[in-house]
């Protein structure tokens, strides 16, 4: 899914070749678990209840990708283990009005 051009690191959706556009929220420790189950269910539409990671305590990170038309997108939880995120899950993979929702979520500031 991933291809570089020119030393940069680009998101290409290998089915329709759409570039994504990278997102990442960080959240507090806690909130691994629920947030987990929000991607594996793709119901994003409580997200915006999770405690957002103020400072040190950024222990749960979702990274996502999104096409510009959204259209197709991909999820994926980190958890913080010094010193670095790592995937505590596989990728999700969504595509149709889930995307929709999450893009208006991510894009509105959530």
């Amino acid at each position: 899914m991933i291809r570089v051009a020119v030393g940069n690191r680009i998101a290409v959706c290998r089915a329709t070749g759409k570039v994504l556009k990278k997102y990442e929220l960080l959240f507090e420790s806690a909130e691994v678990s629920r947030l987990k189950q929000m991607v594996e269910s793709g119901n994003f539409q409580s997200i915006d209840t999770l405690q957002r990671a103020v400072g040190h305590k950024a222990g749960a990170k979702l990274t996502l990708f999104i096409d510009a038309d959204h259209n197709f997108a991909t999820a994926q939880v980190s958890e913080f283990i010094p010193f670095d995120y790592e995937p505590v899950m596989s990728p999700m993979s969504y595509e149709g009005e889930v995307v929709k929702t999450i893009a208006t979520l991510v894009t509105s500031g959530t």
